[in-house]
C-alpha cells in the first residue's frame, strides 16, 4: 500500500479516498484499481515526490497487464503519462520518449484522438527538452490536427475542466517553440 504523507488539507482528503480505494483489493475491477493508482501518482507527482509517484503507477500497469477492455487502456494511458512525467523530470529522456511513444501507439488503437494529441503533446516536450526544436514544432503542429474539436476529440469524461489539450507544460513549450520560430 502507498500511503502519502503531505501538509495541504485538500490533498489528505484526496489521499484518503485513493487509499479506500486502494483497499478494496478484489472488489473492483482491475481499471478502477489501477485508476486509483494512477491518482496516488499523480498527487506523488504534483507534490515532487518522484519515487512514490512511479511505484503505485508502476503497479497499476501491473494489473493490467493482460486487460484490453477500453477502460483499462484509458487507465493504461493515464499511468504511461504519469511515469513519462516522472522521467521527463529525472532527465530520463530517452525512458519518458518510449513511455509517450507507447501511449501513442495506444490512443492510435483505440482512435482516441485527445490521448493521441495529448501523446503528440509530450513527446514534442521531451524533444524541446533535448533542444530538438524541429522535432518540437513537427510534432505540436501534428498535435494541431488532432486537438481541433473538429476532429471529433474531446476531453475523456471525468477529467477537469480548462483547455483539454495541453498540459501547461505543453503549452509553455509550445510557445518557447512558437516564439523561437518568429
Amino acid at each position: 500500500m502507498v500511503v502519502l504523507v503531505g501538509a495541504g488539507l485538500p490533498q489528505r482528503g484526496q489521499t484518503l479516498a485513493l487509499e479506500a480505494a486502494l483497499a478494496m483489493v478484489g472488489r473492483g475491477s482491475p481499471e478502477v484499481r489501477a485508476m486509483a493508482l494512477a491518482g496516488v501518482g499523480s498527487l506523488a507527482l504534483e507534490h515532487g515526490d518522484l519515487d512514490r509517484a512511479q511505484e503505485p503507477c508502476e503497479e497499476g500497469l501491473e494489473l493490467l497487464a493482460h486487460e484490453e477492455a477500453r477502460e483499462a487502456i484509458e487507465a493504461k494511458l493515464n499511468l504511461l503519462v504519469w511515469l513519462g512525467w516522472v522521467a521527463w523530470q529525472r532527465e530520463e529522456h530517452d525512458q519518458a520518449t518510449r513511455l509517450y511513444e507507447e501511449s501513442l501507439a495506444l490512443s492510435r488503437e483505440m482512435s482516441g484522438t485527445w490521448w493521441i494529441a495529448s501523446s503528440l503533446s509530450n513527446l514534442a516536450t521531451v524533444s524541446l527538452s533535448l533542444r530538438d526544436s524541429e522535432r518540437a514544432t513537427e510534432l505540436y503542429e501534428v498535435r494541431r490536427v488532432y486537438a481541433d474539436p473538429s476532429s471529433g476529440g474531446h476531453r475523456p469524461s471525468g477529467r477537469g475542466s480548462g483547455n483539454p489539450w495541453r498540459s501547461s507544460a505543453g503549452r509553455d513549450n509550445e510557445r518557447r517553440v512558437t516564439l523561437g520560430r518568429l
